[in-house]
């Protein structure tokens, strides 16, 4: 972990460190490859473009996906339409778990739209 990503998950609940981890791993083992860039409050998550965005509270995870289209699901907290055919879906992350098969699906779609 490098100095950037350290000071963005400490002082938080080590269940966001490990929700973090659980994407990263999916994406790595299930989607493709995936660049990380941690900035000074988020993470962006690129393959050619950036499709998600990590941004680390203190007790979960909001993660910023990037899509065609607004998402409807129990875990979204807000959509922002940021162009034409851009949607930015917000979801609340409170544990590893749930990293399920239907946010894996969007993450996939996510993936292979900004790659």
């Amino acid at each position: 972990m490098n100095s950037l990503t350290e000071k963005l998950f400490s002082e938080r609940n080590p269940i966001v460190y490990q929700t973090y981890l659980k994407i990263v791993e999916t994406i790595e083992k299930n989607i493709g490859q995936v660049e990380i860039n941690p900035k000074k409050t988020c993470i962006h998550l690129t393959s050619k473009s950036d499709f998600g965005g990590v941004h680390p509270k203190k007790n979960w995870l909001d993660f910023n996906m990037v899509l065609d289209h607004p998402i409807e699901d129990e875990r979204i907290i807000r959509c922002e339409q940021v162009s034409k055919n851009r949607y930015h879906n917000y979801f609340r992350l409170k544990t590893p778990d749930d990293i399920d098969t239907k946010f894996v699906a969007f993450l996939k779609e996510s993936y292979k739209l900004m790659s």
